[in-house]
């Protein structure tokens, strides 16, 4: 996970395809937690099936990550895995092709 404002779109979408889930977050809000982490151990949760982070106090903030690449990373599928989901759509159409 890494949480910043923003993402270059290229770091966003290679991110999501390592099983690296990016989350944007409001720059006060980030500021905030690094405070906090500079005087004592801060800890957050990250709850990716129901897109919240909790942080030690109790303080739950919403983030947005598209269904698709939350489905994949939940599961555990790359595009590999993807493909193979289809593998008797494949096998079928290349048994239709002998």
């Amino acid at each position: 996970m890494v949480i910043a404002p923003s993402f270059a779109d290229i770091f966003y979408n290679n991110a999501l395809k390592n099983g690296i889930v990016p989350i944007k977050m409001e720059e006060s809000q980030i500021n905030e937690w690094m405070q906090k982490a500079k005087d004592t151990i801060f800890v957050l949760w990250v709850d990716l099936k129901h897109q919240q982070i909790t942080d030690d106090e109790g303080k739950v903030i919403d983030f947005n990550i598209p269904e698709y690449h939350k489905e994949k990373l939940l599961n555990g599928w790359d595009d590999i895995a993807l493909t193979l989901l289809q593998e008797d759509k494949i096998l079928e159409y290349e048994n239709s092709r002998n």
